[in-house]
């Protein structure tokens, strides 16, 4: 608002940016035959592949990294309520059991994300060399 004046009305805006693209609008008619004439005789096709090559590569390892991290995570959750329901229960036999799953999930989650922890270095260490 402070600066209406110095730009002039949305209008005048609008005016200035038509002109100020008119050079480059002058071409698009030819531009659209070119384009129009390659797809009409068949040479001309369209691939789009978001992440190709080595983009891809790092993006599908960054995923299941993520995704190892993500399961990990929800073992540990899991295996912690496990643990939490075995100390709440007054029955030896149930308790025993329930912690013996909670500490071998809470064992197996730990060595899942320090593989991931480790490859995640790994990869950083070969990258810069």
């Amino acid at each position: 608002r402070e600066h209406k004046e110095d730009f002039g009305s949305p209008e005048e805006l609008v005016k200035k940016e038509i002109v100020r693209s008119l050079p480059a609008l002058r071409t698009l008619p030819e531009h659209t035959e070119a384009i129009a004439t390659q797809l009409r005789s068949g040479r001309m096709v369209l691939r789009t592949e978001r992440y190709a090559g080595a983009d891809r590569a790092v993006v599908e390892t960054w995923l299941n990294r993520i995704l190892v991290a993500t399961s990990g995570a929800a073992g540990a959750v899991t295996s912690a309520v496990l643990l939490v329901a075995g100390s709440l229960t007054s029955n030896r036999t149930i308790r025993d059991v329930i912690w013996t799953l909670g500490f071998m999930g809470l064992t197996t989650t730990t060595v899942l994300l320090m593989r991931t922890v480790a490859q995640a270095l790994h990869a950083q260490l070969t990258s810069s060399d």
